[in-house]
């Protein structure tokens, strides 16, 4: 039926004449739609059981977020005594939920606006219609809604756990203090004061298959991390007086606020990650590469180095876009004005000469259309803050190359990339 519908329409458009089909298509124009209903996050937020959403204020402390801090007193009494019936209490938790959802997405604080070594743009949060899509898709579960606003990206997800483990630990006691022994600890020692350091370490998120008194191969290997972290000579020996020990020993509090700090940073990045990416931990010197792209993943894992701290390598998010065997290394900026001027100040013209022939260095324009002679240079007048000098310091591809032989070019303006150590 429906396709002889369809057959006697086209029929009968093409036996119209012109004047008839033209009133037949002004008639046959299909009538306006309805205007589209405004969402507001309110309407979409009252939609929403109040017990569960009570009940994820007070799950909130699992992302690192003080659940009084949305959650109140006020609330809290409006709840007892009313209940969902309260007519105060459902505005009062719209508001409040809306700004842990707010805060859990996207931060609590711009990264803009915290140091110049953070170079992030806060992030959107969802439209109304973005967060009724979410609604529906969990089944508008409050608590559910909670987590999967979150951040889901590998990080944030570790960080999270660690603080489902840490933060119980503050606050039923499991936490104490562990007294330091006289005598240095390695593997295969035995003693009563490693059943408590092996439970402390397994709540860091290190693997321990057992908590006897022996110092064996678990122990072992998480002590070597911990001294890589803390750059002291990974050896696996806990020794009297040293820093294991005060590592061991920071308050659990503090630990907690660490996990809080590190989860506010990964909210600054996307919520989820692509099927490819590399992770560095600018405070662990730690790089991870993740490749999820393909049926096997592949990790690859490796110490870094990073910028000193005086210049630190920035907190970004960027993309690699080319490799390069063999690098030229044009010297940036900073180094340009903070170590290569000051090293050629009052040195002879024979002495500029041999520096750069050492170095393998070459002396541009800034262009790099005119190579220069570095003799003819007026080092001594160049200094920081003063005129810009149209010119630049290039090293020659050598072993010896401050890049190595492999450079992986990013797209940031602030002269940051990826290098090997060689």
């Amino acid at each position: 039926m429906e396709i002889f519908r369809r057959t006697t329409l086209s029929l009968l458009l093409v036996l119209l004449s012109s004047s008839s089909y033209a009133q037949f298509q002004s008639s046959a124009k299909p009538p306006k739609p309805p205007p589209e209903e405004k969402i507001d996050y309110n309407m979409l937020l009252s939609q929403l059981d109040l017990p569960q959403m009570r009940q994820a204020f007070l799950s909130v402390w699992k992302h690192g977020l003080n659940p009084n801090a949305y959650w109140n007193e006020k609330m809290e009494a409006l709840f007892s005594s009313g209940g969902s019936n309260d007519r105060n209490l459902r505005p009062l938790a719209n508001q409040a939920f809306l700004r842990l959802l707010r805060d859990i997405q996207i931060g609590t604080v711009d990264p803009a606006t915290v140091t110049r070594d953070i170079k992030l743009t806060r992030k959107e949060f969802l439209t109304p219609k973005q967060l009724q899509a979410v609604m529906v898709a969990v089944g508008h579960d409050s608590v559910a809604l909670m987590n999967r606003v979150a951040p889901q990206n590998a990080p944030y997800v570790a960080v999270r756990e660690g603080m489902q483990k840490i933060y119980p630990a503050c606050v039923n006691g499991q936490w104490t203090n562990i007294n330091p022994v006289n005598s240095p600890l390695r593997i295969y020692s035995r003693n009563p004061v490693i059943v408590d350091i092996k439970k402390r370490i397994a709540l860091l998120g290190y693997k321990m298959d057992n908590f006897d008194d022996t110092f064996d191969s678990d122990l072992f290997n998480a002590v070597v991390d911990i001294q890589w972290n803390l750059r002291i000579k990974p050896d696996g020996e806990i020794s009297p007086k040293g820093k294991i020990w005060g590592f061991l020993n920071i308050s659990c509090m503090d630990r907690v606020r660490q996990l809080q700090v590190d989860m506010e940073k990964m909210r600054w990045f996307p919520q989820y990650w692509e099927n490819r990416y590399i992770f560095v931990n600018l405070a662990m010197n730690y790089f991870i590469l993740m490749d999820n792209s393909t049926q096997w993943q592949r990790i690859m894992t490796f110490r870094t180095v990073n910028g000193r701290p005086t210049r630190k390598s920035p907190t970004m998010r960027d993309e690699v876009v080319k490799v390069i065997v063999n690098p030229f290394w044009i010297v940036p900026p900073t180094i340009f004005y903070e170590d290569k001027v000051n090293d050629l100040k009052g040195l002879s013209r024979d002495d500029i000469k041999k520096y750069f022939d050492s170095h393998h260095y070459e002396v541009w324009n800034g262009n790099f259309t005119k190579k220069l002679d570095p003799t003819a240079v007026d080092w001594s007048g160049i200094s920081k803050g003063g005129p810009e000098p149209d010119l630049n310091i290039r090293q020659l591809p050598h072993l010896g190359n401050a890049l190595g032989v492999v450079k992986f070019d990013l797209t940031n303006s602030f002269a940051i990339y990826m290098h090997d150590t060689n």
